[in-house]
């Protein structure tokens, strides 16, 4: 398993990039147990990238962002619950693999790199009926 990000509300995500899952994890059961299991253990996040997961990133409001190889970013808001029935997917989002997504202060805008030689930013808000995408 690799990589962990660590968030700042005790929970952990683990990425199996060949399995294309992403466990979550309360750090403070999982250091006091020997037979620890994942918050999300009926439900590792797994299928909803359509190639390796690359990277991982919290906010400070328990939101996971996940990236991979696909070229798809995906923001889970209820990750620190362990939940994974709502979701924001942006597919397509760089020309090649995306190898880094970080939240940047405040939680509310994302930075992210690409095997394409880009970064992007994107702010993160309500979108109303009649508004598309804006990319930075």
């Amino acid at each position: 398993l690799s990589p962990v990000c660590l968030g700042s509300l005790r929970r952990a995500a683990s990425i199996n990039a060949e399995y294309m899952g992403i466990w979550i994890w309360d750090v403070k059961d999982a250091l006091a147990s020997d037979d620890a299991k994942p918050m999300n253990y009926k439900n590792s996040y797994r299928g909803y990238h359509s190639a390796a997961v690359f990277d991982c990133d919290w906010n400070d409001d328990g939101a996971l962002v996940t990236c991979g190889l696909d070229g798809t970013i995906i923001i889970w808001p209820l990750a620190l619950k362990g939940e994974s029935e709502e979701y924001i997917k942006l597919v397509n989002a760089h020309k090649g693999g995306i190898t880094r997504a970080r939240f940047l202060p405040g939680g509310k805008s994302l930075l992210t790199c690409s095997h394409d030689a880009s970064l992007r930013m994107f702010e993160i808000r309500e979108k109303k009926a009649d508004e598309g995408i804006k990319i930075f």
